[in-house]
């Protein structure tokens, strides 16, 4: 038959050398076989394959890159790192690291988005920049909140219609004339 030919794996027969073979060809048919596994395993000569056949096999049928695997090698499990992909913690908890990092909800449009506690925040990030700089307390906010512009409430700011006047329970109360107040004091 004499010595076969491959430079892959596949390429070598389980059936050679055959028994009839003479035995002189024995020693070209190992050195053929060690050829191509060192041109099939190049990068394994400094180093020892350790995976178990059921380790290698969890990798069957990827079709990623590289560069995509390695989205997942993250220093800290729940802490957010840049190019990285984010998980949780052991704990369930999601750290968004300190530094440049910014959160973009970009699906938060009032019917989806960002929930707190399971529930829908529907302020835009408009109204919510309004309380920006706030230092009052929320009491303090609540007295804004009155029934009705230009009627007079308890514990509430009083405030006037759009023709500045206000309500109160015991009559109508028009806003003085600053221009006849200042001519007054003049007088």
């Amino acid at each position: 038959m004499g010595v076969e030919t491959a430079t892959y794996i596949s390429e070598l027969s389980a059936t050679n050398p055959l028994g009839t073979d003479p035995i002189s060809q024995g020693d070209d048919q190992i050195r053929l076989v060690k050829s191509v596994l060192q041109s099939q395993f190049t990068s394994l000569d400094a180093a020892a394959v350790t995976g178990t056949a059921a380790e290698l096999n969890l990798i069957d049928g990827y079709t990623g890159t590289t560069a995509e695997l390695n989205t997942l090698d993250v220093t800290t499990q729940g802490t957010s790192e840049a190019s990285k992909v984010l998980t949780a913690d052991a704990s369930g908890d999601v750290t968004i690291a300190d530094g440049a990092y910014d959160f973009d909800v970009a699906s938060h449009d009032g019917t989806n988005g960002l929930k707190l506690a399971g529930t829908l925040v529907t302020a835009t990030a408009t109204e919510l920049n309004l309380i920006d700089g706030y230092t009052g307390t929320t009491a303090e906010l609540n007295t804004l909140d009155v029934t009705t512009q230009g009627t007079a409430e308890a514990s509430k700011a009083v405030t006037s219609d759009g023709s500045l006047v206000t309500n109160f329970a015991d009559g109508v109360v028009q806003r003085p004339n600053f221009k006849d107040y200042a001519e007054t004091k003049t007088a």
